[in-house]
């Protein structure tokens, strides 16, 4: 049982993660009409996003084996809703640039955290399997996305911009941190048998 929710954690919080990441394509039309973002500048943001996220791969690892895969989850997640939420706040080129090539360096987390959460509970031989059911996350989480502007959208009574899903989001990235467990040294090993 333990290991099914720690599955579905790690499930669920790899989705979240896409929530940040995959709400800028949506909202760039919005953000070149209303704000005068011009489409240099819109390219130069994704490009940002897309270096630091690199860089953040590396750094991912190597942060996950030295802080943990639940502190290291738990962190990416909260801050890359704040730098979501920073960044719908934001009105220029610059400071989207700013916010979104962060949150790329943070979204890296994702992926090494959720991989090592779920290998200190599945055992070499079933982790294929149970992987697999993993990766059409991002599917999932882009289909049931809105078709509509949720990323970053001005609201005509105030004027003001609004970070969407993230802001839902951090109820699941407070439950991830309060619930998945540390894990089990090898949970898939058995005590070897007493010879007789």
């Amino acid at each position: 049982m333990r290991r099914w929710r720690v599955f579905t954690l790690t499930w669920l919080s790899y989705a979240t993660y896409y929530f940040a990441r995959k709400n800028f394509p949506v909202a760039k039309r919005t953000i070149q009409t209303e704000l005068g973002v011009s489409t240099a500048g819109l390219a130069a943001i994704d490009t940002g996003y897309l270096a630091t996220y690199a860089i953040g791969q590396f750094a991912g690892g190597w942060l996950g084996d030295r802080i943990g895969s639940r502190r290291l989850i738990g962190y990416g997640m909260i801050l890359s809703a704040l730098l979501i939420a920073a960044f719908g706040a934001s009105s220029t080129a610059s400071l989207f640039a700013l916010f979104f090539g962060l949150n790329g360096f943070v979204q890296a987390t994702g992926w090494p955290g959720n991989v090592k959460a779920m290998a200190a509970w599945y055992g070499p031989t079933e982790r294929g399997a149970v992987m697999a059911s993993g990766p059409p996350v991002s599917r999932s989480a882009r289909s049931s996305r809105p078709r509509s502007r949720h990323g970053c959208w001005r609201t005509s009574a105030g004027g003001r911009r609004f970070s969407g899903p993230r802001s839902g989001s951090l109820w699941s990235d407070c439950s991830f941190c309060s619930s998945c467990r540390k894990a089990p040294t090898r949970p898939w090993k058995r005590s070897p048998r007493a010879s007789t």
